[in-house]
């Protein structure tokens, strides 16, 4: 099965005067800049967030190996087993 993205590009050339043509029908010619100046801002801003998005997880990432380092740690100073005394 061919992806979605490689099939996009395969489209032939009648295909994309066909889909303009509809679209020029449907919206009228003046309309047609400006939703596609709308359609970039979008995803301009969806890139962004995804980024943002990415970025975040990666530093909360971070801090979670952080913590379980920290509660490695705790847990081998009040293991009973260690020999520390506290239970004979």
């Amino acid at each position: 099965m061919v992806p979605a993205h490689v099939m996009l590009f395969s489209v032939s050339p009648l295909v994309w005067i066909t889909v303009i043509i509809i679209l020029v029908v449907v919206f009228g010619a003046s309309k047609l800049p400006e939703i596609a100046r709308n359609v970039g801002k979008s995803a301009k801003v969806l890139k962004e967030e995804l980024n943002d998005l990415t970025e975040d997880t990666k530093s909360d990432g971070r801090v979670i190996e952080g913590q379980n380092d920290t509660t490695a740690d705790n847990s081998a100073k009040t293991d009973p087993t260690s020999g520390n005394g506290a239970a004979q």
